[in-house]
């Protein structure tokens, strides 16, 4: 899917908190594009920078959005999936910050 378009997913994050961007339409030939965005200051001394962002699928069919990345290894801060193929529907999955917590979102692929 390189050079169509993206939805962006919004992931923002840092002590106690967690914000994904919920309800993302994607169309079947477009691609999701994470961006993360990581709290600079922490009361804990955390660098969140160079936490490793979880993201796993929730069924069987929501597996293609498995991924992990940090934001230290984003040269533009942002990471690609495609949607390529997938039947219009939505997808599930879990966002996972380490030593934070866990949020479920969704993606609603449209025709």
């Amino acid at each position: 899917c390189s050079g169509a378009n993206g939805k962006d997913v919004e992931i923002k994050y840092g002590d106690s908190k967690i914000d994904v961007t919920h309800k993302v339409k994607p169309k079947k030939d477009e691609k999701l594009v994470f961006k993360l965005k990581p709290e600079n200051q922490s009361d804990e001394g955390v660098d969140y920078k160079e936490i490793e962002i979880i993201v796993v699928g929730k069924t069987a069919d929501s597996t293609w959005l498995n991924r992990r990345f940090k934001d230290s290894d984003a040269n533009s801060k942002k990471f690609a999936v495609c949607v390529d193929g997938r039947d219009a529907g939505s997808y599930y999955y879990m966002v996972i910050v380490p030593g934070v917590g866990t949020i479920d979102p969704r993606v609603d692929v449209e025709e």
